[in-house]
């Protein structure tokens, strides 16, 4: 399969835009240089993982509406980089939770851990890297070592949690907690807190 230049200089844009805090700007790019793609680099098959770092508004949202709000974004086939992105843990002051899924074709943008594992897109990268801008800020950085696929969903719900992290009174403590039963339990109290505080939020 051939691969254009312009595909892969929205993968690297996509891949960069972390850096940069743009990612938004580049997903509807990244989508449509996507679709042409054979549905081995669309179609991981496997539970993909999404981590972000909440404050308080969103936790209070998750708690009231039993899921959060999404849209193109990352997730990584490693629960070990959505552990240790960012340092590991959120700022203090925030919540991490991590998402777990496995996606349906129609909701997956495309594979990037697959493509940089697949030997002709390989060749296509080297064949043009010296016209990829920002190269070194992209792909060349970045590569398969965070296992990403981009995933196109609605929203996520409480029930796709799959661990919660950070000090927080949540929590209790300044780890991830990633056991089932233990999860459940923190989702009930954050729906619980929610509902108490819910007659003080601001409008």
């Amino acid at each position: 399969m051939k691969f254009s230049l312009s595909l892969i200089q929205a993968i690297n844009d996509w891949q960069s835009s972390g850096l940069q805090g743009t990612k938004s700007k580049y997903a509807q790019i990244l989508k449509s240089e996507a679709v042409s793609l054979e549905a081995r680099l669309k179609s991981p098959q496997v539970v993909c993982y999404r981590r972000i770092d909440l404050s308080g508004g969103f936790l209070f949202d998750l708690g009231l509406k039993y899921e959060l709000s999404e849209g193109i974004s990352s997730w990584t086939k490693d629960p070990r980089v959505a552990f240790t992105f960012n340092d590991g843990l959120p700022p203090k002051g925030w919540q991490g939770v991590i998402y777990a899924v496995t996606p349906k074709a129609e909701n997956v943008v495309i594979d990037i851990s697959a493509l940089m594992n697949d030997t002709d897109f390989i060749r296509a990268v080297e064949a043009n890297k010296t016209k990829i801008k920002n190269y070194n800020f992209g792909i060349g950085r970045f590569g398969d070592s965070e296992k990403e696929v981009v995933i196109e969903l609605e929203s996520v719900p409480n029930d796709s949690l799959f661990a919660y992290g950070g000090l927080s009174s949540l929590v209790g403590g300044e780890f991830w907690i990633c056991q089932s039963d233990a999860v459940s339990r923190i989702t009930e109290k954050l729906i619980q807190f929610s509902e108490i505080l819910k007659p003080y939020r601001k409008k």
